[in-house]
């Protein structure tokens, strides 16, 4: 399956993060690594959750695929839990704050344009439903 992917990913092409899930206590950015022939747009996101019980930042990039359609009044996104998300690793803290979290945020990301252009590349950059 063929995708057009943009030749060069950059820092600036991941989106500005914002707060997700249902704590408020995700920060998540997303950077569009391709269009698939049917419209659906395959991305690669950066996350940085806080875990409470582990008194930890983890951090994880993942693929998954957003369908072009949205008909049914809202967004669906495709990913497997356990196939389509590495994770960079954890940051332990001894409690949550919104500087903290931000500021792993932006020690993350970085690292998440070098996976994008070097170990990770292809596992990112190939959706799951081309493998």
């Amino acid at each position: 399956m063929d995708i057009t992917t943009p030749e060069n990913i950059t820092v600036e092409s991941f989106t500005s993060p914002v707060l997700t899930g249902r704590d408020q206590r995700s920060l998540k950015a997303f950077v569009l690594a391709g269009i698939l022939p049917n419209g659906d747009q395959h991305r690669v996101s950066l996350t940085v959750s806080h875990d409470a019980d582990r008194k930890s930042f983890r951090v994880s990039v993942s693929r998954y695929t957003r369908e072009a359609s949205t008909d049914h009044g809202f967004v669906v996104e495709h990913y497997a839990l356990m196939e389509d998300i590495a994770s960079l690793g954890g940051i332990k803290v001894a409690r949550y704050s919104f500087k903290a979290l931000n500021a792993t945020f932006l020690d993350a990301l970085p690292v998440a344009v070098a996976a994008l252009k070097d170990q990770l590349a292809d596992f990112l950059l190939t959706p799951t439903t081309a493998r």
